[in-house]
Order: C-alpha cells, then sequence, then structure tokens
C-alpha cells in the first residue's frame, strides 16, 4: 500500500506540501519502495530516478526540478544550437534542453561516475542524440 500511495502521490498534480507528504510515505518504510522509478517530467522527456535520493525523489514527485531556474532556462534552448551543462548530476537539464529543442548540441559536464552512469541511462532511455558527456569538473581556474 506505501509503494503504491508513493507512486500515486506523483501522478497528482503540484501543491503546496506534496514533496513533504511524498518524504513521510517514503520513510515510513523505505525498503518497500522500489529504488528506481521512471518518471515523465515537464518539458516531456523521462528519467529513471534513483527514489533514495532527496533530489531525485523530488524530481519524481515533483515532475520537475528547480522551477524557478527552469523558467528562464526553457526559453533559451528553442534557438540555441549548444548547451552547456556544468555540473549536470543525473542530466535532468541536459534532457530538458534536447526535449525542447531535438536539434541542439548537448555537452554535459559530471565528475561523479554514479551520475554518469545515470545520465547515459536517461539518454538512452528518451533514444536522444548529440549529447556528449564528460566526466570532468568544469572551473575558472586551474588547480
Amino acid at each position: 500500500m506505501i509503494n503504491f500511495s508513493f507512486g500515486l502521490i506523483s501522478q497528482f498534480p503540484n501543491f503546496k506540501g506534496k514533496l513533504t507528504l511524498a518524504d513521510k510515505l517514503y520513510q515510513l518504510n523505505p525498503k518497500s519502495i522500489t529504488t528506481n522509478k521512471i518518471g515523465l517530467m515537464s518539458p516531456g522527456h523521462q528519467m529513471v530516478l534513483n527514489i533514495v535520493d532527496r533530489i531525485q525523489r523530488r524530481m519524481f514527485v515533483k515532475k520537475s526540478h528547480e522551477p524557478e531556474t527552469e523558467i528562464h532556462l526553457k526559453k533559451f534552448p528553442k534557438n540555441s544550437k549548444c548547451f552547456l551543462d556544468i555540473g549536470a548530476n543525473v542530466g535532468y537539464f541536459s534532457l530538458m534542453a534536447k526535449a525542447i529543442n531535438p536539434h541542439i548540441a548537448v555537452f554535459s559536464f559530471e565528475p561523479n561516475p554514479n551520475n554518469i552512469k545515470k545520465i547515459e541511462e536517461n539518454i538512452k532511455l528518451n533514444d536522444y542524440q548529440n549529447i556528449t558527456l564528460s566526466s570532468s569538473c568544469v572551473s575558472d581556474a586551474y588547480i
């Protein structure tokens, strides 16, 4: 029942307290909830998300990530030829750019090997082309 309730809550429209409710359902019995879930994000791409990770759990429940950033970011890929995702995490913004503009060249930089694997999985899930992954850090200074 808890697993069903957690999955069901992600299908409701966003409301105040939705994430808190989902977190409480998860905390009741985290082992009863499947770790990886596929969510359909608001720009129209799918993602395999690890529900154990709070950020990915938020993306699954809310169908978005950092909505205040998305408002501005959704304007750029429409007419752009190139998109850089620095600190890509699991690739949400890289995939969002491709969902908005399938012809854009995306370059994703993420040093965490586990996150690189998740980005690769999500690119394959959406059958996106022309996303270049780099498992490196990006900085304005040489150390």
